[in-house]
């Protein structure tokens, strides 16, 4: 069972209702599928194996909800990180989780902080959001997992003020 299985049911019912909107631009569930299925296609593509983490530290955007279901579409794991956090507490993090990609809207502070990773995906990094996505091989559906599977990593410093991954 993979979590963005309920995001392709609600595009089956619904595919012509808002799904998101912003200042900008809205999305259908329809569109917000095809996005999001064209992403995770071009995450396997690229070698993105089921449970490998992927770091997703942006703004609340549109496109932060397309790489998140895009990244769960292709079964890995969704590691977000607040892009309020002080370069110290990203570095931290950042390393700890050990992400195959970066999707940014900071470029230039996770190039600063080194994370090993095969692309930084945003403004200004390896390749932007919209880039990637148009180089799909095709559309691809959710990747079963099993319940037990995480599918993302949130970190919380709890009562010790230490983050840990949960």
């Amino acid at each position: 069972m993979n979590v963005a299985v309920n995001l392709e049911r609600a595009a089956f019912f619904f595919p012509d209702r808002p799904a998101l909107s912003s200042l900008r631009r809205e999305l259908t569930y329809g569109e917000l599928n095809e996005k999001t299925g064209l992403l995770a296609a071009v995450l396997l593509n690229m070698g993105l194996k089921p449970g490998e983490h992927v770091v997703l530290c942006a703004g609340n955007s549109l496109d932060w909800v397309i790489t998140y279901f895009g990244v769960l579409k292709a079964g890995g794991v969704v590691v977000t990180l607040s892009s309020l956090l002080s370069f110290d507490e990203l570095s931290l993090l950042a390393h700890h989780a050990k992400p195959r990609f970066v999707f940014t809207d900071n470029v230039q502070g996770f190039e600063r902080l080194k994370v090993p990773s095969e692309a930084i995906v945003g403004p200004g990094g390896d390749m932007d959001l919209d880039g990637l996505i148009e180089r799909a091989p095709g559309r691809l559906e959710s990747v079963d997992r099993l319940m037990t599977d995480a599918a993302a990593v949130l970190y919380t410093g709890g009562t010790t003020g230490t983050p840990k991954g949960v």
